[in-house]
């Protein structure tokens, strides 16, 4: 049985007009002989079968692609252990034929003569619409912990439900980067934010739930790493309501997070705190130190 003979028998949404939004897992699904049957063995069952939905688990995602015809797919590679896995970095057209990358835009050619599981053509329109579903502000990011007790102090006295313009960040000279100017709506506020962390209460102070053009941030009084989403849901933010979390931690959020998130995405910015340790530009000590040099203890020729 194709796919598309299984979607006639479905009332889920129909995708075709997205970008792929890739799980960390993927794996294939076989269809029963039995018409209109499709069956996919996964570790846990999915929390819905819209790839655009909010807080979709891995699960959703996997029926999602055995499921949908996307606009353009990724090619698959072979892992170390000879499982079949999605290539992020290659990209194959399903819906496009073709796909033209610019500077600041994608120009898509779509297949001729393609069509939804119930006949209605595949056009510009769709993919406008599913396009504008990831757009969508009420889907945007939420962002980590800020340490800024200034800010944090402003929202305070200003009150929930106040908006006005805010210069948030940039406190503590060039390695904090610049400041933030943006105009924000205090959302939430707590006299005293704690999350579990590290098997202990971590506490943070006073703190503000901000929003701005629909990005949601947590600003903190007491500087302290994200270690567990109660960073967000004790300040009342509804977590499972926003498609990407960015928190601001080393490695210590992964217990937390790993549970509820789709796909995890490690990022290195600039700052006074780098995991990139050749790149601390130490002024005392000396620079002959591993992994900046390969062998620090060599003999000197």
């Amino acid at each position: 049985m194709k796919r598309r003979e299984f979607l006639k028998s479905m009332t889920a949404v129909a995708a075709g007009g997205a970008l792929p939004a890739a799980p960390a897992v993927w794996s294939p699904a076989k269809a029963q002989a039995r018409q209109e049957t499709l069956l996919i063995v996964s570790e846990s069952g999915p929390n819905n079968i819209d790839i655009h939905g909010v807080g979709t688990t891995v699960p959703g995602y996997e029926v999602s692609w055995n499921c949908y015809d996307r606009l353009i797919s990724h090619e698959m590679k072979t892992d170390p252990n000879g499982t079949p896995y999605y290539d992020r970095d290659k990209f194959k057209p399903e819906l496009a034929d073709d796909m033209k990358i610019g500077d600041m835009s994608v120009t898509f050619t779509l297949k001729k003569n393609a069509v939804f599981h119930d006949g209605t053509p595949v056009d510009v329109a769709a993919v406008k619409f599913n396009i504008g579903r990831l757009m969508d502000k009420q889907r945007n990011p939420t962002n980590r912990p800020l340490w800024d007790p200034v800010a944090v102090r402003f929202c305070q006295d200003a009150g929930v439900g106040a908006r006005f313009a805010l210069r948030i960040g940039g406190k503590c000279g060039p390695e904090s980067g610049d400041p933030l100017d943006l105009t924000v709506e205090v959302r939430g506020l707590n006299d005293e934010l704690a999350q579990w962390g590290l098997g202990r209460p971590s506490v943070m102070g006073r703190a503000a739930w901000v929003e701005c053009d629909g990005v949601h941030i947590v600003l903190v009084e007491r500087r302290e790493q994200a270690f567990s989403p109660e960073l967000f849901t004790n300040m009342g933010l509804p977590l499972s309501e926003m498609r990407i979390a960015v928190v601001k931690s080393t490695a210590h959020f992964r217990a937390g997070f790993a549970p509820i998130a789709a796909e995890i995405l490690t990022t290195i910015g600039p700052g006074a705190l780098l995991e990139d340790f050749p790149a601390i530009p130490y002024r005392k000590r000396s620079l002959n130190y591993w992994p900046r040099v390969e062998d620090p203890f060599a003999t000197q020729a």
